[in-house]
């Protein structure tokens, strides 16, 4: 298959297996922001041994895991216990969890309808100009800490606004020299 018939999540993908052997020593984490939050990518990066710290979409499909039997009835016992709603959140299923720096979060693990597998969702709400917002951040990686989660998503974008903040700077800079020149 040509780098052209490639979708950008497959062709990110063929480039993180090229690169697989320097990436697997330093991490197995892998971060991205939520256009990366599709079944095949996940899969990809699974397949390759990493884990996915990434955001979803706001309008995830996502359902409660069913930890109860149907006791006195007959079938298999339900799978999921229905939807989940980030802004009303069922404190059965969720967490609350704080790091040190203050940021708080409600963590469980749920299903993904479009990942088609569970994954461990972090919910951060923010009141922002008086209105309830929410940022949905998930792991493969069940096991994770949540408060991982959170730290690695946001030093990732941190490390982006860095580079960002570089390129302005050396702009200013070489204008300022060329300027004077």
């Amino acid at each position: 298959m040509h780098d052209h018939n490639l979708t950008l999540p497959d062709w990110y993908a063929a480039v993180i297996k090229k690169n697989l052997q320097e990436i697997i020593p330093l991490t197995r984490y892998l971060v991205a922001d939520a256009f990366f939050s599709k079944k095949g990518f996940v899969h990809n990066m699974m397949a390759m041994g990493l884990q996915l710290v990434c955001k979803l979409r706001d309008d995830a499909d996502l359902l409660y895991l069913s930890d109860k039997s149907k006791p006195g009835k007959r079938g298999r016992p339900s799978t999921y216990a229905g939807k989940v709603d980030p802004l009303n959140i069922n404190p059965e299923y969720f967490h609350e969890v704080e790091n040190d720096k203050g940021i708080k979060a409600e963590s469980a693990k749920v299903y993904s309808k479009s990942l088609q597998r569970n994954i461990l969702l972090v919910v951060e709400k923010f009141n922002l100009k008086g209105k309830m917002i929410y940022r949905l951040l998930f792991s493969t990686d069940l096991e994770q800490s949540p408060m991982d989660v959170i730290d690695i998503y946001h030093t990732c974008f941190q490390i982006e606004f860095g580079f960002r903040d570089a390129r302005h700077i050396l702009k200013t800079r070489l204008i300022f020299i060329l300027i004077q020149l």
